[in-house]
């Protein structure tokens, strides 16, 4: 039986790590739908369409996206460290707001939830992407916290980081994703939240491989 895990929420709750922890307990697929707009924002910034729709949809329509080992590759070559910096994470919000970008990526997506168990993490996987998945999460912290951990990770990265333009930036992109009129960040009624404020990242981990280990054992109680 697959098991379809989806975890929602803002930049920066901690969703990709968790994910990948949760997905490897589980021993299933991880995906992270937030690497694939990134890549569409790495694919516009290198080929200078930022702002030329049309072109960058039909450049898109010729590149692959996959994942190698966990990590976002285009057209075979892995480009997770070109994507993980703030001018890609900001492009790729907005973009995400772009009708035909979602609708693009919308299909790679749930043509991965279709072939196996997964742990997807993003903006709208519970809402939109595979809403009769059987486990979803909302995971959240507050925005002072988000972007105290993003400042740690570059300067242990050895980037210049400015926490107060951090946490400015960080707000201003919370409200694009929740105002957009396409597949905006919402909680899914039956999503479980969690707020990783004042929680570890084993303590978030454990919770949440408790409650899907919870959920397998209702549906298969059912199947019997």
């Amino acid at each position: 039986m697959n098991v379809r895990i989806a975890i929602d929420g803002p930049s920066g709750a901690g969703k990709s790590s968790i994910a990948k922890g949760l997905a490897k307990k589980l021993d299933i697929v991880y995906v992270d739908t937030g690497a694939l707009y990134r890549g569409v924002a790495l694919v516009a910034k290198e080929n200078k369409m930022e702002e030329n729709l049309g072109e960058l949809l039909k450049t898109l329509e010729s590149s692959k996206f996959s994942y190698i080992e966990g990590k976002i590759a285009i057209n075979g070559k892995i480009v997770e460290d070109q994507i993980r910096n703030q001018e890609i994470s900001l492009l790729s919000s907005k973009l995400s707001k772009e009708k035909e970008i979602r609708e693009y990526l919308l299909g790679i997506q749930k043509e991965m939830a279709r072939e196996s168990s997964v742990v997807m993490e993003g903006r709208d996987i519970g809402s939109v992407v595979i809403p009769k998945a059987e486990v979803k999460f909302y995971l959240t912290a507050s925005p002072e916290i988000r972007s105290k951990r993003r400042y740690d990770q570059l300067r242990e990265k050895g980037e210049t980081a400015d926490l107060d333009k951090i946490l400015q930036e960080t707000i201003e992109r919370d409200k694009r994703d929740q105002e957009r009129e396409i597949a905006p960040l919402v909680q899914a009624e039956d999503a479980i939240l969690v707020d990783s404020s004042h929680m570890t990242e084993e303590e978030v981990l454990e919770f949440m491989y408790e409650k899907v280990l919870e959920k397998k054992q209702c549906i298969e109680h059912s199947l019997r």
